[in-house]
């Protein structure tokens, strides 16, 4: 296999994750009916949620000669996870371009088996991999690899009703548990992945019913990594949000003891420089009222 991207290279240094073909961040609205991406910090229940109109969405309209139905006013969110996982191979497995195995992945956000909407999820890798495009057309949907370095791959869903357009997502593959320096824990799993939502609005009525009765109907499916893999249900997510304020308290208050500080040196400074400053002024005083009398 030739080498993978090399990590060191600045020009690999992007940002962990991008959504390219909706722009609906945050409860942004991005267009009109079709299938969209959203990006929400508490996780949902496992299956799909339906919303009102207004939603966000990124439009694809279907061609002018098929007769369907929009189900207008309404929205559909399905929620999947994506991201990578990788290991760290053993020594004398080892060579000069293939350190790591690891796997891109999209996959329901607790083991569901998320095919009764994504009908093929395509996989760009790195251009050094021989046939560095894969087409993966039935779960589980990943890839795995070797190689030694870390890069951004592109992988782009495509949904049971062609009408409705591909999603892109970015992420940045991930070997090490400190990127700053390039170290990682022997047999124990490097997890980057993320929960999002496919939202789709306005959907034709016959994929509305198939997004409604999927999660009834497929069952769960047991990865086997999913020790390695995180849980997305609202108690983690309510202990995540609760260790981030933790955190964002403590910064707070390190920086107010440390701005604190920085007041009182400088206040010292400025009693030390007055207090200089009076004693210069005072002799020289004294030899000046010396010269008048004389």
């Amino acid at each position: 296999m030739e080498p993978a991207a090399n990590r060191s290279d600045p020009s690999n240094l992007i940002p962990q994750t991008q959504v390219v073909a909706a722009q609906a961040t945050n409860g942004t609205t991005a267009g009109a009916a079709g299938a969209g991406w959203t990006r929400h910090g508490l996780a949902p229940g496992s299956g799909p949620s339906v919303g009102g109109a207004g939603a966000m969405a990124s439009a694809s309209k279907p061609p002018a000669d098929v007769p369907k139905i929009r189900k207008k006013g309404l929205s559909v969110a399905c929620p999947i996870a994506y991201g990578s996982l990788a290991f760290l191979l053993e020594r004398k497995k080892q060579s000069e371009f293939v350190t790591h195995k690891w796997t891109l992945f999209v996959r329901g956000p607790n083991g569901e088996d998320i095919s009764y909407f994504v009908s093929k999820v395509v996989f760009t890798l790195h251009p050094s991999f021989a046939e560095a495009t894969r087409e993966i057309t039935s779960p589980p949907f990943e890839v795995t690899e070797m190689g030694w370095g870390e890069f951004e791959a592109k992988m782009t869903m495509h949904f049971k009703d062609p009408n409705e357009k591909p999603v892109d997502v970015l992420h940045q593959l991930r070997l090490y548990h400190d990127p700053a320096t390039g170290t990682t824990q022997p047999k124990k799993a490097v997890v980057a992945e993320f929960y999002d939502e496919v939202v789709f609005t306005d959907p034709y009525e016959e994929f509305y019913n198939t997004l409604m009765l999927g999660q009834k109907l497929l069952p769960q499916r047991k990865h086997e990594h999913q020790e390695h893999f995180s849980t997305f249900s609202d108690g983690d997510t309510l202990q995540r949000l609760a260790a981030a304020r933790e955190w964002v308290h403590n910064q707070l208050r390190e920086t107010k003891d440390r701005i604190r500080k920085a007041d009182m040196d400088m206040a010292q400074l400025k009693a030390s420089a007055t207090a200089s400053s009076g004693r210069g002024l005072g002799r020289g005083g004294t030899a000046q009222t010396s010269q008048v009398r004389r």
